[in-house]
């Protein structure tokens, strides 16, 4: 008699094996199905494999089970997403590494006091990438930049400025740490400050020379700047009464502290005047400095009578074939008071002293042209003034120039004019000349010349900056809030000034590859050519703007263990890899 049929499920175990030999083991439940005579199948589950060759079987992976409606939903709410522009912000922070200003800084500060840091650089790198905007608008452009310190407002600013001020062993051991680090400098270019203010508070404001003509009091300040390195080295602060000469001197003093041999000082043409030469060669300052030479007739007479030395090919510049110059050593005689009662002299008394000096003189040849052109340009336009009967309307200075240039007569006919040829000629001899004067011997004829373009070349980028960094307005009561500020601008330049430089140097790069390198294919020379024309048509601001489209998204998803967070970045360009990689940088991400 057979077994009777219960009617339950039941559990079985099924193999199943496959064409490469693995076995694939199944769990079914049944149930027996008395009309057909056989388990009918109600559920089935892979449970493992037996690979072949194997006896034992490896369990399959556990199946996460789906989630409810609700739960999705809890997930939806405590989802954290943020974005960020790290394109622009992450250049920054490459440049804080790469430059060294950041370790310096942190360096110079210390680690118990980094937050200080965090905020200069906070404001630094801010300014930068804004172009000097007003620090205001930090609290805002914060949100999707993110900055070292993450809640700068404008109490925290505030508060900065004012603590730097009092603590000026901060900035004097920032420098000390720069200079450690840079190369030391050869030349050393000073740049000069002048801004007025309405504030009465700024003790050092003074009644002095104001290139505004706003008849505000005057705050000096004076940067020592490093012209190999392309970085500030120090800077100082004077009242803005104080003559030029003095506050170059103190300035100087900072290179003690900086532990760096007296380099030559490189100044432009506003300094020049004889009290200031005097000054410098009785303190045994190393200067190279332009003149006017118009407004210095020994110097004009000794270019007058040496003029035809700019003619031999001997006398062209290696690096700029326009340029032409010769140098003369002489002896010149100098008249200055004496300030203290000595063997010699009684406080008060001129006496003359002779010092040795180098004029290097220079003939730009595309300058010489220019102003040829614009003075004949002049000539035609007095001439046309005056035969309009308008003399009386012309200034002081025209006047001067139609007497000595024109022969007027009257007759009949109207006003003869004729122009004195010899009064030209005398007029246009110097068109194209200038002059350095140095009481350095080592330094040669186009020696000379490469450190003042190299310090002229800073000097545009330097005023610039300090107008990126809104250096023209004081913005604040009190002197060491002044102080902190400036601080804080220097360490920006130090980072526009990184930035210049490697730029620059990825230019000669690429220029040198197109040029010399004949194993470039033709892709790879076409990548060249595209960000060299890229480069000589965007400025270090426009760079930065580019890049600062480059986004990223993250959306941390909580409802998974560990949390799963997704990463959205924007894409860039063959031509932008190619730039960050020249950089150093290997991408941003």
């Amino acid at each position: 008699m057979s077994r009777p049929i219960s009617g339950k499920e039941r559990v079985k175990q099924v193999r199943r094996t496959q064409k490469n030999g693995d076995i694939y083991v199944y769990e079914h439940t049944v149930i027996y199905d008395p009309e057909k005579k056989y388990d009918k199948i109600l559920s089935s589950k892979l449970i493992g494999k037996i690979p072949k060759g194997f006896e034992e079987m490896i369990p399959t992976r556990f199946k996460r089970k789906s989630v409810s409606k609700q739960k999705t939903q809890s997930d939806i709410d405590d989802a954290s997403i943020t974005r960020n522009k790290i394109g622009l912000t992450n250049i920054l922070d490459f440049i804080g590494k790469d430059s060294g200003i950041d370790d310096d800084l942190y360096s110079s500060i210390g680690q118990d006091e980094e937050g200080i840091a965090q905020k200069i650089l906070s404001i630094a790198r801010f300014w930068v990438a804004t172009e000097g905007d007003s620090l205001p608008h930090i609290k805002y452009w914060q949100i999707t930049h993110p900055l070292p310190y993450a809640h700068m407002s404008e109490d925290i600013y505030h508060d900065l400025f004012v603590e730097l001020g009092l603590r000026p062993e901060l900035s004097y051991k920032y420098f000390k740490y720069r200079a450690n680090r840079l190369k030391e400098p050869d030349c050393i270019a000073i740049d000069s400050t002048t801004f007025g203010t309405y504030s009465q508070r700024l003790n050092d404001a003074r009644q002095g020379f104001n290139k505004d003509g706003d008849d505000l009091d005057t705050i000096k300040y004076l940067s020592l700047y490093a012209i190999e390195n392309r970085q500030p080295l120090a800077f100082t602060r004077q009242p803005g009464n104080i003559p030029d000469v003095i506050s170059i001197k103190n300035s100087i003093k900072r290179l003690d502290w900086l532990d760096l041999n007296k380099p030559t000082v490189v100044m432009d043409a506003g300094f020049y005047s004889s009290h200031n030469i005097s000054e410098l060669l009785l303190n045994n300052l190393k200067f190279i400095t332009r003149v006017d030479i118009r407004s210095c007739r020994w110097i004009k007479k000794l270019a007058l009578e040496n003029f035809s030395r700019f003619n031999p090919y001997s006398a062209t510049c290696p690096f700029d074939t326009g340029t032409s110059g010769f140098t003369l050593m002489v002896k010149h005689q100098f008249n200055t008071t004496c300030k203290y009662n000595t063997d010699k002299h009684k406080a008060g008394e001129k006496v003359s002293f002779e010092r040795r000096l180098y004029l290097h003189f220079f003939l730009n040849r595309a300058i010489e042209l220019d102003k040829h052109t614009n003075a004949s340009a002049k000539i035609l336009e007095l001439e046309r003034v005056i035969r309009e009967g308008k003399f009386s309307e012309l200034s002081y200075s025209a006047k001067r120039l139609a007497t000595k240039l024109f022969k007027i007569r009257r007759s009949k006919d109207g006003l003869k004019i004729t122009v004195k040829d010899e009064s030209f000629e005398e007029m246009k001899k110097l068109y194209g000349v200038f002059v350095l004067v140095s009481n350095s011997a080592r330094f040669s004829t186009f020696d000379a010349l490469a450190a003042y373009r190299a310090r002229n070349f800073q000097e545009v980028y330097f005023s610039k900056d300090k107008s990126m960094t809104n250096a023209k307005r004081t913005r604040v009561e009190a002197t060491e809030t002044l102080d902190g500020r400036f601080f804080c601008q220097m360490v920006a330049l130090g980072y526009r000034e990184w930035l210049h430089d490697k730029i620059r140097q990825i230019k000669d790069y690429l220029k040198d590859e197109i040029t010399n390198n004949e194993e470039l294919n033709k892709t790879e020379l076409k990548k060249y050519k595209n960000l060299r024309s890229w480069l000589d048509n965007m400025s270090a601001t426009e760079i930065l703007e580019w890049f600062d489209c480059i986004e990223l998204v993250k959306i941390t998803k909580p409802g998974t263990n560990p949390s799963r967070t997704i990463k959205i970045t924007t894409e860039t360009t063959q031509r932008d890899e190619l730039f960050l990689k020249l950089i150093g940088m290997d991408g941003i991400s």
